[in-house]
């Protein structure tokens, strides 16, 4: 190795920076530095065992291998990716390589500069200044010498400020009237600079001349050493807000109006009943001139033995914010009495604490009296409508009865008609599933055991022959008639065997599914995973004979259509409910498709399946993908 090879490596190797060498052919990473290994958390082994592409995100890789295919740069700045470290972080690196030969092949030196932090850094500046930018007031930043830095859109709207138009030259005194300009001189600027902030309210002067009313807050930002080293403002146009305050001055004096017009006594008081205001109305109720009552306590208008009582009310009143139609008796100033009613609600300011309380009272003797005559009447009224109203119970108690029948006899009639439905159903199924049983077995016999049988026939005839024509092969048609007679006893076995496998009766369902499973396995290639969860467990015996005939089936369709070389079977009960399940790595088949073409042969057997779940009351799923095989899940509730 030469000097200068000798410094390279120096330099690779205690380089700050993460470096790595690779192979420009393979890709293959062929050293790294002890930054790398810091960075990226590999050993030096793993990191030899990878690629360029391996430090990638998958999305990245094909970019990658477009830029290295066009780049032919010996020194190339490749900006800024994205690697994966071991934990699956993913950081922002600024890429620089160079192209050298190491061992006689050409490769490429990495250096990587984690840029991670920085590249959030500008991600929350760019959101700060999008945050600014979406802000509905103005927002501005200028320097000491109160030359303006910046102003965001929204600002430069509200002065009519085009968004091309420079600021360079634009002082504060440019956006304000003269008046605020004072303001800011002689307070604002130098308040911010002392205490860090000011507020108030100001006003914007429009490009078009006009003043704009605003509220404005100025802050102070200070450097290392606490020197001030800028200024920001935030103002808010608030001529609506003038524009409503108006408004509720106009609005405050129309009430004033309404109130002393109003013929109702109207009072104005405080927590502990003292008269701050009252309309003419509510003077003249108890005899007094308005400037008489002013200054007075509301309380000692009320009679003595009402007013421990009012006062109870009044806390009530600031506890539910109203209190209505309480009636006291009243006191004039000719020391004579009235029946008055009062109702109070509480007064709120802006921010919805309360102030005061206001009372409304009017005279009710008159109405009193009235309804005093009416409720007379009244009694004698209800008296004739409480006669009415228990013959009407008699007769509605009858009605109700005869609805309550006649609902109840809709509700059998219905559950009824559901029922004779089901069965009708259940009863058309039973036909075609005996029917398509039929016609299996009649096929079975027919193709192996009439097959066999008419061969017995002929060999048989064979014999005879020639036993009559003394050939010597009447030895041979014998023994060849007595091994098809021994195959046509299996197969009439084997009939039987599927119509009722005895086994099933005598030694339960898992015995009867494992020898099911091992004549499959004899007749053909399929290897077929049995687990069976509890082998000595008895079931009821049509339980044990429809999940027999499910798992028939499902291997039916297995063997006749799937074309796998794998299957399984799982039995397993879960507290009351037996699972059953059965896959296999066939070639699957499109849901859809099958379960709409209703000729289809497998279309059939997947419905006798289900079928035989419902008459067990359980749930089937079936699962297929074309290519990857076929499951089909059935859940059984057990009794007890």
């Amino acid at each position: 190795m030469n000097k200068i090879e000798e410094h390279f490596k120096l330099f690779f190797e205690n380089n700050p920076f993460p470096m790595l060498l690779y192979d420009c052919d393979t890709l293959k990473i062929l050293d790294v530095n002890k930054f790398a290994l810091k960075k990226y958390g590999y050993t030096r082994d793993e990191f030899l065992n990878l690629t360029i592409k391996d430090i990638r995100p998958p999305e990245d890789v094909q970019p990658l291998l477009t830029s290295i295919a066009m780049s032919n740069e010996k020194f190339k700045n490749a900006g800024i990716w994205r690697h994966c470290k071991k934990d699956g972080s993913v950081i922002y690196v600024e890429i620089t390589s160079q192209e050298v030969t190491f061992e006689g092949k050409k490769a490429r030196f990495v250096l990587a500069n984690d840029i991670t932090e920085r590249k959030k850094i500008e991600e929350s500046r760019e959101r700060l200044i999008a945050i600014l930018e979406a802000t509905p007031d103005f927002v501005g930043t200028l320097d000491m010498d109160l030359k303006i830095l910046h102003i965001n859109n929204a600002g430069r709207k509200m002065i009519g400020l085009p968004d091309s138009s420079e600021i360079t030259n634009l002082l504060i005194s440019d956006i304000h009237p003269a008046w605020v300009n004072q303001i800011m001189k002689r307070d604002a600027i130098p308040h911010t600079i002392q205490y860090g902030f000011w507020e108030g309210e100001t006003a914007l002067l429009h490009r078009d001349g006009f003043e704009i009313p605003v509220s404005q807050v100025i802050l102070a930002h200070r450097g290392n050493y606490g020197e001030v080293i800028y200024l920001s403002t935030i103002i808010r146009n608030i001529s609506e807000y003038k524009l409503a305050e108006e408004k509720l001055k106009e609005s405050e004096q129309r009430y004033r109006s309404l109130v002393e017009a109003s013929p109702d006594s109207i009072t104005l008081i405080d927590f502990s009943g003292n008269i701050l205001f009252c309309n003419e109305k509510a003077a003249l109720l108890h005899g007094f001139a308005v400037s008489e009552v002013k200054g007075q306590n509301f309380f000692d208008f009320i009679a003595p033995e009402n007013r421990s009582r009012a006062i109870a009310n009044l806390q009530r009143t600031l506890l539910t914010g109203e209190n209505n139609g309480i009636e006291y008796t009243f006191m004039k100033k000719n020391g004579t009495y009235f029946l008055g009613e009062l109702n109070t609600s509480v007064i709120t300011d802006s921010k919805g604490e309360p102030k005061a309380i206001i009372g409304i009272t009017r005279d009710v003797t008159e109405r009193k009296k009235n309804e005093k005559e009416i409720s007379n009447a009244y009694e004698l009224l209800q008296q004739k409508v409480e006669e009415l109203e228990l013959s009407k119970r008699a007769i509605s108690g009858l009605l109700s009865d005869v609805t309550e029948k006649k609902n109840e006899n809709e509700k059998l009639l219905e559950n009824l008609r559901k029922r004779q439905q089901q069965l009708e159903k259940l009863a058309k199924d039973l036909v075609r599933a005996e029917e398509v049983e039929r016609r299996r077995f009649s096929r079975e016999l027919h193709d192996s055991l009439g097959q066999i049988l008419t061969s017995l026939k002929i060999n048989m005839d064979l014999a005879v022959t020639s036993t009559k024509s003394f050939e010597v092969k009447t030895d041979e048609y014998m023994k060849e008639s007595l091994l098809l007679a021994d195959e046509a006893i299996k197969e009439a076995k084997r009939l039987a065997y599927d119509l009722r496998p005895s086994v099933l009766d005598d030694f339960g369902l898992n015995a009867a599914i494992r020898m099911l499973v091992a004549q499959i396995q004899r007749r053909t290639n399929i290897v077929v995973e049995i687990n069976l969860d509890i082998e000595d467990v008895r079931y009821d015996g049509i339980l044990e004979t429809v999940l027999y005939r499910i798992v028939q089936e499902a291997f039916t369709n297995i063997v006749k259509h799937s074309k796998a070389s794998k299957a399984s079977i799982q039995l397993i009960r879960r507290g009351n409910i037996l699972a059953l399940n059965i896959s296999d790595n066939g070639k699957g088949f499109d849901k859809a498709e099958v379960f709409k073409n209703k000729n289809d042969e497998l279309h059939f057997g997947l419905r006798n399946i289900r079928e035989r779940v419902e008459i067990l009351g359980g749930k089937l799923y079936i699962d297929s993908v074309e290519g990857k095989g076929t499951e089909i899940m059935a859940e059984i509730e057990l009794n007890g």
